[in-house]
């Protein structure tokens, strides 16, 4: 009996401890939340916009919780305090690379990358800024995707009211949208911009599955291994190609217009058959030449007779 209560007080010891760290690891990493949205702010005071200092902090601050920043158990927490912080780790080098990569304009992710590359920073707020540049970086992603591909998917729209008015396909991307911007897209990844890739001239089609006729795609790849690229259909339906596929699609097609071409140069080239036209004139000067050839009359007088 006694020692089962030994036991059972030694346990709601090791409860109480335990409860102990995790708060006062909750709060160290609160104090870490707090001094990176300060020293962020004094590199960016454009954050700060028209609140006071205490209030964009405790904005900034929210905003990291949100995207759960100093989420952490208190086993990983102890690994990071007791262990040297790695630079070269992969996960941390590959999410530097993609934000050199990516040519990020906001101010946050500038400030994260600038603070990554300097590599002075102790485990806990190295784990901070890490989740951060994650969370970031899928956001930013997330929204040049969607902007790009709405971009996308308004050629098709643009396209099935074109026909519907001339006819007949508009024969440039310039003919078909009006607004430079929109004639371009951005590769989420790099935000590189280059024009859409047009191909709904024809006369030569390419259709997807849907039986739709395929409009324009993206000059960039995308999805997994970067083996795809995104499509649009006649009426603005989204899909995505494999690039060996859709290239290879864009050959035939652009060897069915030129055989067309061809056919079209040679009719226009064929000399057309006529049947010889008869001629007044000649058939008269024919008459003149027979008249000409034909023996004199002999005449004869009285006097050659005596």
């Amino acid at each position: 009996m006694y020692l089962y209560r030994v036991v059972f007080l030694t346990l709601i010891s090791l409860d109480v401890l335990s409860s102990e760290v995790a708060v006062a690891a909750e709060m160290n990493l609160d104090r870490t939340l707090e001094k990176l949205a300060a020293s962020m702010l004094r590199e960016c005071p454009s954050l700060r916009g028209s609140e006071r200092t205490s209030e964009a902090r405790k904005r900034l601050v929210g905003e990291f919780e949100k995207l759960k920043a100093d989420s952490i158990s208190s086993g990983h927490l102890k690994k990071i305090r007791r262990s040297k912080v790695d630079y070269q780790a992969f996960a941390w080098t590959r999410i530097v690379e993609k934000y050199e990569c990516g040519d990020f304009k906001d101010p946050k992710m500038l400030f994260l990358l600038k603070k990554s590359k300097a590599e002075k920073m102790r485990g806990e707020e190295h784990y901070v800024v890490y989740r951060l540049m994650r969370s970031y970086y899928d956001l930013k992603l997330e929204e040049r995707t969607v902007a790009s591909k709405k971009d996308l998917s308004q050629l098709g729209k643009l396209y099935t009211a074109y026909l519907k008015e001339h006819g007949k396909p508009p024969e440039n991307l310039e003919n078909l949208q009006q607004d430079l911007a929109k004639r371009i897209g951005m590769n989420p990844l790099t935000g590189i911009e280059a024009p859409w890739i047009y191909i709904g001239q024809g006369p030569a089609e390419i259709r997807g599955p849907n039986k739709y006729r395929v409009i324009a795609y993206a000059p960039f790849a995308s999805g997994k291994d970067l083996a795809y690229k995104w499509v649009v259909y006649k009426g603005g339906q989204l899909g995505t190609w494999k690039t060996d596929t859709l290239l290879e699609a864009v050959k035939r097609m652009e060897r069915d217009n030129l055989a067309a071409l061809q056919q079209q140069v040679d009719a226009e080239q064929k000399p057309k058959e006529s049947k010889p036209k008869v001629s007044a004139k000649p058939l008269v000067v024919a008459k003149k030449e027979s008249k000409a050839r034909a023996k004199p009359k002999i005449k004869i007088t009285i006097s050659e007779l005596w």
